[in-house]
């Protein structure tokens, strides 16, 4: 019984083992030619790899269910073990050798696909910085340029300054001891307020008037007028040497007052002023060189304006930038209905005049009080047509000789 048994069970083992292999070998022999198709067309995806892995497993299950249900532990654990075998077999065998070999030129044609992109990038790259270098180097330049220019310019307006200043101080002579002695007793000295030091016709300076001459205090208008007359002195003085010299004449700021009917209307009435030609030299204003107004602005600030006549310019003066328009448009408006008045008919070549503000070249005050001084000394340098080459380090100066000029009775040399 026990070699009966002992066959019986060898013989079972036998056939559960051929069996077993049976199927692993059919399972290996349909799973590759299935999933090598699939593979193919999915281009090695390894998605497909894992399905066909898991349908060999499934047929090794059906090759261990063909031998059927062995109650003997050894046969089925046989059998389990040989099935593992076969469907780790199937799935290896899955993969054919030539897919590696296809991963491996994919991976080098993406490699040399970035390697081309880097390359036209690093191309494209280099393009745009050489076309970017001239532009930089433009602007550079233009950067160094704009620095070197205002360094120019700040050189040169440095030179100017000093040449200015050397001009001014050969053009404002310094004063003997004799005038300096009394410009100072005029200034300082002590008296009567109300005492007359100076006269000319029906005008006259107080010595209150002449303490505002002293540095750092507001000028009033009595010197301003008086000064400007001492002007009108001098240039009738230099026609006398000069007799083709063309005469000009200095009107007071009253003439402006009236002019734009200040206090009253406040608008421009020629009517006001239309009888003050009739007291120029010539009584024509048309024959003259030049014509000066000292204008106080808004009763608070001192400034110039003057008509060059042959020129056909109007330019105003002022020492803090103002451009001056309205007052420069009125006299023009005041030379056309002159024209009109005295001459008949229009202005000559009206369109052809000229109205200029304050340009850089007018002379700044550094202050609030010294506008009146500067509006004499614009009278006095282009009366006799010199360049405005004074500045306010002169102004102490400046004062000086507008009070010798009155106290002499004619504006000095």
């Amino acid at each position: 019984m026990d070699i009966m048994k002992t066959t019986v069970d060898g013989l079972n083992k036998s056939d559960a083992l051929a069996s077993i292999s049976s199927a692993a070998s059919d399972s290996s022999r349909e799973t590759p030619r299935q999933f090598g198709t699939q593979l193919h067309a999915a281009s090695g995806n390894r998605s497909s790899s894992q399905s066909s892995a898991k349908t060999a497993y499934a047929s090794s299950r059906s090759a261990r269910k063909h031998v059927g249900d062995n109650k003997d532990g050894i046969t089925k654990g046989v059998g389990e073990e040989h099935s593992i075998v076969a469907a780790s077999s199937v799935a290896s065998s899955v993969i054919p050798p030539s897919s590696t070999s296809t991963s491996s030129q994919a991976a080098k044609a993406d490699n040399e696909g970035v390697e081309s992109i880097t390359e036209m990038m690093d191309k494209l790259l280099r393009t745009r910085t050489e076309e970017a270098e001239p532009i930089v180097r433009a602007k550079e330049l233009a950067e160094e340029k704009r620095i070197d220019d205002e360094i120019r310019a700040r050189e040169e307006k440095i030179q100017k300054e000093k040449e200015s200043e050397k001009v001014a101080r050969n053009l404002l002579r310094p004063l003997s001891d004799e005038e300096h002695d009394r410009v100072q007793e005029a200034l300082y000295g002590a008296g009567p307020l109300n005492e007359q030091l100076a006269t000319s016709a029906t005008d006259s300076v107080q010595r209150k008037s002449m303490q505002t001459l002293r540095p750092g205090t507001w000028l009033n208008d009595e010197v301003i007028h008086y000064f400007y007359k001492m002007l009108a002195n001098r240039d009738e003085a230099l026609t006398v040497v000069k007799p083709e010299r063309k005469r000009s004449h200095f009107f007071m700021s009253f003439f402006f007052t009236k002019l734009f009917d200040e206090g009253n209307t406040n608008e421009y009435s020629y009517r006001n002023v239309k009888k003050w030609s009739k007291k120029v030299p010539g009584k024509d204003i048309f024959d003259l060189d030049k014509v000066f107004f000292a204008c106080n602005v808004s009763q608070m600030h001192w400034t110039c304006a003057v008509i060059f006549i042959q020129e056909k310019r109007i330019q105003f003066y002022d020492s803090m930038g103002g451009e001056g328009y309205y007052y420069s448009e009125g006299l023009l408006q005041y030379l056309k209905d002159e024209w009109a008045a005295k001459k008949v008919g229009e202005l000559p070549d009206a369109d052809k005049w000229e109205i200029i503000g304050a340009g850089p070249g007018v002379p700044q005050q550094r202050n609030g009080y010294d506008c009146g001084v500067f509006t004499c000394m614009f009278a006095d340098f282009l009366s006799v047509n010199r360049p405005l080459s004074f500045n306010q380090a002169h102004i102490t100066e400046c004062r000086h000789r507008i009070a010798l000029s009155v106290l002499k009775g004619v504006a000095i040399e």
